[in-house]
């Protein structure tokens, strides 16, 4: 997983943040290859099932980024993410700056089980996410929280650590 420094010369607004989720799709996917589930969280031939908390947009960019697409042998299913419950829970959800407040007690929600939490917002990570993405000298970097991850039961490979910024919950 290489690191996209973000420089566009002649790019508007609206096309810096389509890179940048298109890049950030980049990293979810990768996200997907080096974690493990417990086998009772993702059954042999499962889909993985990404739930993403976005506006309209950005949520349609990520879609069709994502659905379809294949992770060791497992489908990619994308699924809006509204603040409501997701049944059964998702192995990844996404949340974007743009998601809706109530979001948030959605993934307070997930604390414990085997629920990938990304975000983007300051101090995600340290507060009750697993994966933070930050911008770092114009580029996009990621945190990881280990410890969160490890309650969760998912396990975060280290070809991840090593390239993340390692926080530690909030206390």
């Amino acid at each position: 997983m290489a690191v996209l420094t973000l420089v566009p010369c002649f790019a508007s607004p609206t096309d810096e943040i389509s890179i940048a989720y298109r890049v950030k799709a980049g990293y979810l996917f990768n996200f997907l290859k080096f974690a493990e589930w417990p086998d009772a969280a993702l059954p042999p031939a499962a889909p993985l099932r990404i739930a993403i908390a976005a506006d309209d947009a950005i949520y349609a960019l990520l879609a069709t980024a994502l659905e379809g697409k294949v992770v060791n042998g497992r489908t990619l299913v994308v699924l809006p993410a509204d603040g409501t419950e997701i049944i059964p829970p998702p192995h990844l959800l996404f949340v974007t700056q743009t998601a809706a407040p109530a979001v948030a007690n959605q993934v307070s929600g997930y604390n414990g089980q085997p629920v990938l939490t990304i975000g983007e917002s300051p101090n995600f990570a340290r507060r009750h996410g697993i994966l933070n993405f930050v911008l770092v000298d114009d580029a996009i970097r990621f945190e990881v929280n280990l410890s969160t991850a490890q309650r969760a039961g998912l396990r975060i490979s280290s070809r991840i650590s090593k390239l993340a910024i390692l926080v530690r919950p909030s206390s």
